[in-house]
């Protein structure tokens, strides 16, 4: 009797549900982990299932977990709940009398005792533990099945991208090893050298879809013109608009504006930390609350920026496609530490800090420079996220036109008379495309356009002009 391949996928799915024996394992997932089919798969659980090596748990959040200890299993039951009831020969060839017997590889087990005999003491747990795979390498398996393994990512990913003890953010640069044990340096930005919410949550949302050297060049003259949350809620509209060109994304520095008036109005001048009550600001999604969650109050949560993306993607999901987000949640969720001093029933669902300078702002800054050195070094992992989408092209643009008559309405804000006409606005649009080598636009996309701008609020209508807010 050959051990068949399905008796191998077998195999390969028990090591899968020993690496966490409380975990529930699905059908579904099992399957695309050693690439069979479902129903292939299912079969194989049943077997299992009748031999009383696994449980089924039904329901939505049901799948298959060991009903005994690894230690327990040997490899022919997992033989014969696949393959049924073997019967083996002893072997017939006296020794040393076969032709075959250097080369027979059943042989040593087969011999004199028999294989019938021999097969039960070949424990499944001690071939699998043999078998896994060497520390610092990667773990060939595409799919995580439970997140009490992500809790290793902290001590176990190549590299170590966990800040290193000797260091507290605050005092220098950090630094992590790399997989060939080179020494990297946290990248030392200005609004990582502050717990000022205001300044943090000005960073996360200038850094979307905008490049750090930008970014690092921009904020110091926007600072020096709304220094604090108090001045940029004061300001006029189309003195933010104004001080935002060049950053792209105009609604950006709208959202800035009246998050700002709501923080004034609300809060008193003072940011919330809940999730609950930043997501209700303009302009703040989950990823940037918790972002000022992490670094202004070292408070833990799920931050999902794309460079967080790229290391879950990259380490846990190493040649999968599509990858959603919901895939990676729990998993950044329980490799976050829990916030500094937490008690041991606060830490759940959080990982436990190794030290005092464990802290979700320290990690998550470890993630954001790790993450944008696998970007650097390899085919950008976040590619393969389900939610990518290749940013369109800016040139010849309708954002570009957007962008240009933005820039038209506050050039014309203190004009005699204020504002810009339709014909105005055509003839500067088609001036821009010209000097780029393109034909002229016609006159109803400008028109939409403006409209687009006025019902947005970045510019009003009166009479046939239109006038910066």
């Amino acid at each position: 009797m050959d051990i068949s391949r399905k008796t191998d996928y077998a195999l390969r799915m028990l090591a899968m549900l020993a690496e966490d024996p409380e975990c529930l394992l699905s059908v579904r997932t099992a399957a695309e982990e050693v690439n069979v089919p479902y129903s292939f798969a299912r079969s194989i659980q049943h077997g299992l299932v009748q031999a009383g090596i696994v449980e089924s748990l039904r329901g939505v959040h049901g799948g298959m977990r060991l009903k005994v200890s690894p230690d327990d299993v040997t490899i022919r039951q997992v033989v014969e709940a696949v393959q049924g009831p073997m019967v083996m020969n002893d072997c017939t060839a006296p020794d040393g009398d076969c032709a075959r017997m250097g080369a027979c590889c059943y042989h040593p087990v087969g011999r004199s005792s028999g294989v019938d005999a021999r097969l039960p003491r070949f424990r499944f747990a001690r071939r699998h533990r043999r078998s896994s795979p060497v520390p610092g390498r990667r773990s060939q398996v595409r799919r995580p099945r439970s997140v009490s393994r992500v809790r290793h990512l902290r001590v176990c990913l190549p590299g170590g991208i966990a800040p290193h003890k000797e260091h507290s953010h605050d005092s220098g640069p950090l630094s992590f090893d790399d997989s060939f044990g080179r020494v990297l340096r946290y990248r030392d930005l200005p609004w990582r050298r502050t717990r000022d919410p205001y300044i943090i949550w000005l960073s996360e949302v200038m850094l979307q879809q905008t490049q750090v050297p930008r970014v690092e060049a921009r904020m110091p003259v926007w600072l020096d013109r709304f220094p604090t949350v108090q001045a940029l809620a004061q300001a006029a509209p189309s003195d933010v608009l104004d001080a935002w060109q060049g950053m792209g994304y105009n609604r950006r520095a709208l959202a800035l504006h009246g998050a700002a008036q709501r923080v004034v109005e609300d809060w008193d001048g003072e940011f919330p930390r809940e999730t609950r009550d930043l997501v209700a600001l303009p302009g703040i999604g989950p990823a940037t609350a918790q972002g000022i969650r992490s670094f202004a109050f070292d408070l833990p949560g799920v931050y999902l920026e794309t460079n967080v993306r790229t290391v879950f993607l990259h380490h846990f999901f190493p040649d999968v496609p599509a990858v959603p987000d919901r895939e990676l949640v729990p998993l950044i969720q329980a490799a976050c530490p829990a916030a500094p001093g937490a008690s041991a029933d606060e830490i759940a669902p959080f990982a436990a800090p190794q030290d005092d300078a464990d802290t979700p702002r320290a990690w998550y800054y470890a993630l954001l420079d790790y993450g944008a050195y696998l970007k650097k070094t390899l085919p950008n992992p976040s590619r393969r996220s389900a939610g990518y989408s290749r940013q369109s092209k800016f040139e010849g643009s309708r954002r570009q036109k957007r962008a240009h008559i933005v820039r038209m309405l506050l050039a014309a804000r203190d004009g005699q008379p204020a504002g810009i006409t339709l014909d105005e606005a055509v003839a500067g649009v088609n001036e821009m495309e010209a000097a780029a080598g393109r034909k002229p636009v016609e006159r109803e996309l400008v028109a939409s356009i403006l409209a687009d701008l006025e019902r947005e609020g970045f510019c009003r209508s009166e009479g046939d002009r239109w006038l910066s807010v």
